[in-house]
């Protein structure tokens, strides 16, 4: 997928603003193609944050941020699904799949319009997190779809609940699924504003995620003592069991 972002924005672009914080950046791509004519999706990811968007989401686990990719590689569908509720709540699953879902998947493209927003990008500087939505789509033809705006959501919130929806339903039904995390899943819920400097703390060995600067865990009120047993490369230290991945990048850890 990523020879496809070398041919991304080679038409004429518009730039509004500049770098300074809140500076908005948008380029459009008029080359890009608003309709696509063949439905053999090889290649798809789409991220999108839904914690500004407020809603009874929560009810049917359509909240937090979301991180989903599938891609076709000798008759089969590997695929990845990442679902960040809070700085504690991260759960990544890694499955092989039928080539079903990626059929599923450009079916919703097609009926929700999203090549109608090809070749649009919006940047807004400054943001420490990402809060809207990208999609890259590639298709055996050599057609694509790219879009993204890393501040608000444009792709319609039909098309994002389907989205996920697939790639529910691959899960549940493909054996090979592998739930990367589950320690995780079950560890004490920190609130996201306890984890100040998420990036260079520290997980206690009940599997709760802290500050750098707390001493105790904010959980189990254990105290911080020693050294930790691991670190991964974004900085977080494990003070417990190594979990197979990392809550904050899901990098692998070393085991």
């Amino acid at each position: 997928m990523k020879k496809l972002f070398n041919k991304l924005f080679g038409g004429k672009t518009e730039r509004d603003t500049d770098d300074v914080d809140g500076g908005v950046k948008k380029h459009i791509d008029r080359n890009a193609p608003k309709i696509i004519e063949s439905t053999n999706l090889t290649d798809f990811s789409c991220k999108f944050s839904l914690t500004s968007y407020f809603h009874d989401g929560a009810k049917d686990g359509f909240d937090g941020l979301f991180n989903l990719s599938a891609s076709l590689s000798e008759g089969k569908v590997t695929g990845k699904y990442v679902h960040t509720r809070t700085r504690a709540e991260h759960v990544s699953a890694s499955f092989t799949a039928g080539e079903e879902l990626l059929a599923e998947l450009e079916k919703i493209i097609r009926e929700e319009n999203v090549a109608s927003l090809n070749g649009l990008e919006t940047f807004t500087s400054g943001l420490p997190d990402f809060y809207g939505a990208s999609l890259c789509a590639e298709y055996a033809s050599g057609e694509w779809i790219y879009t993204s705006n890393n501040q608000d959501i444009e792709l319609p919130m039909s098309a994002l609940r389907r989205f996920k929806s697939a790639f529910d339903g691959a899960l549940k039904t493909n054996n090979s699924a592998n739930v990367i995390n589950p320690a995780l899943k079950a560890a004490p819920t920190v609130p996201m504003e306890a984890v100040e400097d998420y990036d260079a703390g520290w997980v206690c060995e009940c599997g709760a995620v802290n500050g750098k600067d707390a001493k105790n865990c904010s959980a189990c009120g254990k105290k911080k003592e020693g050294e930790p047993k691991a670190e991964c490369i974004c900085g977080l230290k494990f003070y417990g069991k190594l979990p197979p991945f990392c809550p904050c990048c899901g990098e692998k850890t070393e085991q």
